[in-house]
């Protein structure tokens, strides 16, 4: 049995609670209501009021977001899901990135290095090989590529060479090799580009062979390459050729020549043939005898000018009569 004013549960009725909350058994004015202040999820605090200590700041420092209270784990878990949208294939290039820059600027300092390099040994090799050129502008050479492969293949027996000056060989016989062997001496740059024209046109159309090369590209040979042909001896040869033209006068370049051409297996030089051949030196060679050691200057192991045969007879007449069309004084201008 339920007492009045009171439910099957014992508590007061609504009707009870509401007497009991109006005083004076009045009716309920707005004013007996006591205001109710709900928590806002949107409101902030401030930090000094919910008991959060902010850093001081410094002078002219500037001035960090201040820690609210609600809102730090939410924007925490903004920055995770800003962490988590940058994914590792994008993350993972970038550290590769920066991994291989280092390797990439090596990489780069090595292609600069490589002309470096190129420039160092092209330099190098203008060294190696103008110097001794330039030295024998003055200095007699010793011997000769031609001298050491000779004597190398010789079984016995030495050489035979001895040095002369441009005044102690007789005008004869420098103007018989000229004729001989290149009358465009006086004036041409170390090549005859007539001659090898012509030279490549009868040696296609013919089962002979004619050569083009001039006193200074034999002079060349002799100094410092080996008997043989091919394209890359030709170019070496080239090289010097133009080397010697540059550092050398004519003068030189004719005296050089006459001291280190062969005229015999074992005879190397003017002075040594005229010796050997006609017993005398070769400031006393006639232009008979000139022309005679000139005819075997294309083949001296083949032509002998103590024996000359009907050939050797043909091409020397032929070399006076060049002699007599240049003249005695063609090279007095060297």
């Amino acid at each position: 049995m339920t007492q009045p004013g009171k439910d099957d549960t014992g508590e007061p009725s609504p009707s009870r609670r509401s007497q009991a909350m109006r005083p004076n058994d009045g009716p309920l004015r707005d004013e007996d209501i006591p205001s109710i202040r709900l928590p806002d999820e949107r409101s902030e605090t401030s930090p000094q009021k919910a008991g959060v200590k902010t850093p001081k700041r410094k002078p002219g420092e500037r001035a960090s977001a201040a820690p609210t209270i609600g809102t730090e784990p939410r924007a925490r878990a903004q920055h995770e899901d800003r962490s988590d949208k940058l994914s590792e294939p994008h993350a993972k290039p970038a550290a590769a990135e920066r991994r291989g820059y280092p390797q990439e600027q090596g990489s780069k300092k090595k292609r600069r290095k490589w002309p470096r390099y190129l420039l160092a040994a092209v330099v190098a090799l203008f060294l190696v090989t103008w110097l001794p050129v330039l030295i024998m502008r003055w200095v007699n050479p010793p011997t000769t590529a031609f001298m050491l492969e000779t004597a190398a293949a010789l079984e016995s027996g030495d050489i035979r060479q001895t040095w002369v000056s441009y005044e102690q060989i007789s005008k004869p016989m420098r103007l018989a090799v000229v004729a001989s062997e290149d009358q465009t001496f006086p004036y041409n740059h170390g090549f005859d580009v007539d001659a090898i024209q012509e030279a490549i046109e009868h040696n296609q159309n013919s089962e002979t062979t004619r050569g083009a090369s001039t006193i200074t590209q034999q002079t060349a040979k002799n100094l410092f390459l080996w008997p043989g042909g091919g394209y890359f001896r030709k170019a070496i040869e080239a090289w010097f050729t133009v080397l010697i033209d540059l550092d050398w006068p004519k003068r030189r370049v004719l005296e050089v020549y006459l001291n280190v051409a062969q005229f015999g297996p074992r005879i190397f030089g003017v002075e040594a043939a005229a010796q050997h051949y006609f017993g005398k030196p070769a400031s006393q060679l006639t232009a008979p005898e000139a022309a005679l050691l000139a005819a075997t200057l294309p083949n001296p192991y083949a032509f002998d000018p103590a024996h000359p045969s009907p050939y050797l007879r043909q091409r020397q007449d032929w070399i006076l009569e060049q002699m007599d069309h240049l003249g005695p004084h063609y090279l007095d201008s060297l």
